[in-house]
């Protein structure tokens, strides 16, 4: 890959031949396709290790060197942290008009371009949502609202769902109907009625949707799936703003595409349908989202729905060995579902192949886990860092026996894509007190402040207000305007009023501009006097001793307004801060271990996008991979799992799988999972059986 571009070369030629030439300089034939065609519909077929965030970043580039409008341009990526890394690089290259591209999640952009934009519309009051004072509620809220809404039911229905334990499901019913657009009403259309022996979940699903719908509604707040369903039904009851939409962003890329679900589809289609000009990138092969929604006909079905689309082919590898690829082609040729063989190459003959890729097979789990760890402790012995190394499982099963081998051999790891810094409830707790504090009408925040304070109010009562109209805040407001004995205020209000005369200053100082170092000891000075007494009841709920606990969370708290209090400085408005941070889910701090030693454990589905030098693919058995599903398109989808997994490598690749392991305590005998013998079979390599060394015989 050539070296980077910046703004200086770009302003050095004086046409802009020249200067889209200049951009053009190191892609490969694939790359520079997709980065030269602008117009038109376009599939950008890239497999892993492909250089599609570079592509992206220049066919951006290219758009705002031939004077496209920035403001036109649309990126959508599958995280918000990737959509900053593309300004930023960009930026570098064409200047600070780069600043201003539309990019961003499906999440996010919707939320602002479509929802916000349209907030007034006529369809949004009827069915009384005002995006302008609209609280994103996270998943602990959404669920507690769930659970509400089925205590909404007969209860007689409640005990049903509790002998069937249909909890679950009718969050699982909910969630897939919404992936692909359904409100209540079509999923009743389409589910109820039909003879299906699963009719009475469908209709108890619907009622439980609408109850769960009012409560949302009650409480001022829509989450995530609510973002997507309800701007596609704005799209589809209007379809001049689909047209607006087109006019505004004249120019369309979506990322990730073979991760994208129906309803995403529809309403970027309602867009793009108007000028066409959309370029999707993705990679069927590695479509392993269907759990959350995701479904690979968006992709394999593109070009039906746009007939003039072209495709790219973008099969160079710049990440891994050609053993490494060679055993990953081996994989994608027994797929079923896909656009192309869309097999993958390095962009020479002569690179060195690397290492074989190494196929084991032990006799119980604990000797896989044990051996891995012996094994981890010679790379990081040979200098290989922490970081290049990672265990990636299929099943959280395999988990505990890697663990304590990891322990047992004194590795330091982290745990990647478990409880989330932003999930810890300490820093939930805080975001709810800033929410409150700058949302007033954030109903579902000035619950959770409730729960984890101590005013002698009931979150109940604040329920019960919110059911008759009120929010939260105007609850709270009169319960704090409250007397006692007619002159002299309660002892609740005693406590409550200062709380909300401190929230109001906090807003009023941000609207005065005062300094943010100012407003933020205002802000910690409530949470120390509100919220800081119930991190030490956290505390002592933990392992470990107490003291330790409490710095553990307190260095939490600090660190969230550490990031709040810089982006308010910086200018950004609390409003938008908070958007994102109802968003995020980043992967759990880690405490002071030597990151150079410390290597990650992860699920096949948290390292998507991630790159390593070394993997080790453990727990690869007939039982763990497929399993005991029959279903083609999990089958279809498993394979494309390990094909992940596989192509996260860049240097050395070990697969195994152990003949006997424990699953629930009880020991099983297994055999290697078929997409093991797959790959061992197109290599023409045998899977290896472990054998332990022989014991030395002591000397005579």
């Amino acid at each position: 890959m050539s070296q980077a571009i910046t703004l200086k070369d770009i302003k050095a030629l004086n046409t802009e031949a020249e200067r889209v030439e200049l951009l053009m300089q190191g892609l490969n034939p694939g790359q520079r396709k997709c980065a030269m065609n602008l117009d038109g519909p376009w599939a950008a077929i890239a497999g892993p290790g492909a250089g599609k965030t570079k592509t992206l970043i220049v066919r951006t580039a290219h758009m705002l060197v031939k004077a496209v409008p920035a403001t036109s341009i649309m990126l959508v990526t599958f995280t918000n942290k990737g959509a900053d890394e593309i300004r930023e690089r960009l930026e570098a290259m064409v200047g600070e008009e780069a600043q201003y591209i539309t990019a961003g999640t499906f999440h996010s952009i919707i939320l602002k371009v479509i929802l916000k934009a349209y907030a007034t519309h006529p369809y949004l009051e009827s069915i009384g949502i005002d995006f302008n004072e609209c609280a994103i509620f996270d998943e602990s809220e959404s669920g507690a609202l769930l659970e509400e809404a089925i205590k909404m039911l007969p209860k007689e229905t409640q005990e049903m769902i509790d002998e069937k334990r249909w909890g679950k499901k009718i969050e699982e019913q909910m969630a897939a109907a919404r992936a692909k657009g359904h409100t209540p009403e079509t999923y009743g259309r389409e589910m109820i009625g039909f003879g299906d022996p699963l009719d009475v979940l469908y209709r108890i699903t619907k009622e439980v949707w609408e109850h769960y719908s009012t409560l949302c509604r009650a409480a001022n707040g829509v989450d995530f799936d609510d973002i997507l369903v309800i701007a596609n039904q704005l799209l589809m009851r209007d379809p001049q703003l689909g047209k607006e939409l087109a006019e505004r962003f004249r120019y369309i890329m979506l990322d990730e595409y073979q991760d994208t679900n129906p309803v995403q589809m529809k309403i970027m289609d309602q867009i793009a349908k108007h000028h066409e000009n959309i370029l999707v990138v993705g990679d069927e092969k590695q479509s392993i989202y269907g759990f959350r929604g995701a479904d690979i006909k968006v992709i394999l079905e593109f070009k039906m729905r746009y007939p003039n689309a072209n495709r790219i082919d973008m099969n160079i590898n710049y990440r891994s060995t050609p053993n490494i690829l060679k055993a990953a082609n081996v994989l994608a040729l027994c797929m079923g579902q896909k656009i192309s063989e869309g097999l993958v190459y390095k962009d020479h003959d002569n690179y060195p192949a690397g290492a074989p890729v190494a196929m084991v097979a032990f006799q119980n789990d604990l000797q896989e886990a044990e051996m891995i760890a012996r094994s981890i402790r010679r790379d990081l012995a040979n200098g290989i860092p922490g970081k290049e190394i990672a265990i990636l499982y299929h099943s959280r099963l395999a988990k505990p026996v890697i663990e304590q081998a990891l322990v047992q051999a004194g590795i330091n790891y982290r745990v990647v894509g478990d409880i989330g810094f932003y999930q810890r409830a300490e820093v939930k707790n805080v975001i709810a007190m800033l929410r409150f504090t700058f949302r007033p009408w954030d109903s579902m925040a000035g619950l959770r402040l409730l729960k984890c304070t101590s005013f002698g109010v009931s979150d109940k009562g604040a329920k019960k207000a919110m059911a008759s109209g009120k929010t939260v805040h105007a609850y709270l407001t009169e319960v704090a305007d409250k007397k006692r004995g007619g002159s002299e205020p309660s002892a609740v209000a005693l406590k409550l009023k200062p709380l909300l005369d401190s929230m109001l200053c906090i807003r009023r100082l941000v609207a005065y501009g005062e300094d943010a170092d100012y407003i933020r000891s205002a802000v910690e000075r409530m949470w120390e006097t509100y919220l800081s007494p119930g991190v030490n009841r956290m505390a002592e709920k933990d392992n470990g001793p107490v003291d330790e606990a409490v710095a553990a969370r307190m260095q939490n708290v600090a660190f969230l307004f550490d990031r709040f209090f810089k982006e308010l400085e910086e200018g950004r408005k609390p409003e938008d801060i908070l958007d994102e941070l109802s968003m995020l889910g980043d992967p759990s701090k880690q405490g002071e271990m030597d990151q150079r030693l410390t290597i990650s454990i992860m699920t096949l589905h948290a390292s998507k996008g991630m790159e390593m030098g070394h993997i080790y693919l453990p727990a690869l058995d007939k039982d763990t991979t497929p399993g005991e599903n029959t279903d083609i398109d999990v089958l279809e989808e498993k394979r494309r799992l390990l094909y992940v997994g596989m192509t996260r490598a860049k240097w050395k690749l070990a697969m195994s799988f152990s003949r006997v392991k424990r699953k629930h305590g009880v020991k099983i005998v297994t055999e290697a999972s078929p997409y093991l013998n797959e790959v061992a079979r197109g290599l023409k390599q045998n899977i290896v059986n472990y054998k332990p060394p022989e014991p030395v015989s002591p000397a005579p």
